[in-house]
Formats: structure tokens, sequence, C-alpha cells
């Protein structure tokens, strides 16, 4: 079993990487960890066009923080990405273009963003933890 270091600020520092995924316009990153409790967090780090949102993994301190499984962290992480996805896509399809030099117009980055969407949902069905198999 793997032994997690957290380090002075309670982020662990060799987290498990258990989703990277990218494409031209969005990254998403989802790493998990496993506090000496038991109980399971997770940290990400997502980017979609020129957004980005993130925070580390987490030292669970009691039993009522975090998540019984790395898979139920996982399936947490995936929906906060996805919120974060849906939020980017909505603010993009009713603002203007970018006027910034070598900026793609937003017509071109939607697709992206949508099919980051689709991806991460892929991915939420593989990690819910419901899911029978």
């Amino acid at each position: 079993m793997k032994t997690y270091v957290f380090n002075a600020h309670n982020v662990c520092t060799n987290p498990d990487r258990t989703v990277d995924w990218s494409n031209k316009a969005c990254r998403f990153v989802i790493e998990t960890a496993q506090s000496p409790n038991g109980r399971w967090n997770s940290g990400i780090d997502c980017t979609v066009h020129h957004s980005s949102r993130g925070f580390g993994v987490l030292l669970c301190r009691n039993m009522s923080s975090g998540y019984p499984s790395q898979r139920h962290a996982t399936a947490a992480a995936i929906e906060e990405c996805l919120k974060f996805a849906r939020e980017e896509l909505r603010e993009l399809s009713t603002r203007p273009d970018d006027h910034e030099e070598n900026s793609p117009p937003n017509v071109t980055i939607i697709p992206y963003i949508r099919t980051a969407i689709s991806q991460l949902d892929t991915y939420l069905e593989c990690f819910t933890p419901n899911q029978l198999f």
C-alpha cells in the first residue's frame, strides 16, 4: 500500500494522478491521495481557454472530511471540473471575442470545450461509485 506524504501545509506531495486529459483549448488533471485515517481526497488543475481553477490534495483531518474511496474522490473532482467547464462554456457563448493578440475567436474554441465536457462525462460514468461491473 502506497504511503502518501503531506507537507507542512497539509498538501500531498506525491498524489496519484487519476485523470490527465487535454485538447487544444482545455486541460484537466485530477489527483487523489489517502490520508492516514483512511479517508481519500482529491485535487484538480483545470484550464479552459484562458481561465483556470485548481487546488491541491489536502489531508483529511477527521472522518467527516474527504471521501470513503479513491473512486468517490475522483468522481467528486470530475464533477467540479464539469461545473467549471460548463460555466466557462456558458460565459464564452455569451461574451464577445477576446481581442488579445493570437487569441482565436470564441466560435473556434467552443467545440473543444464541448468535447472536453463530453470526455469528462465519460470519465464520470467510469468513476461513479454506484456503477456495477
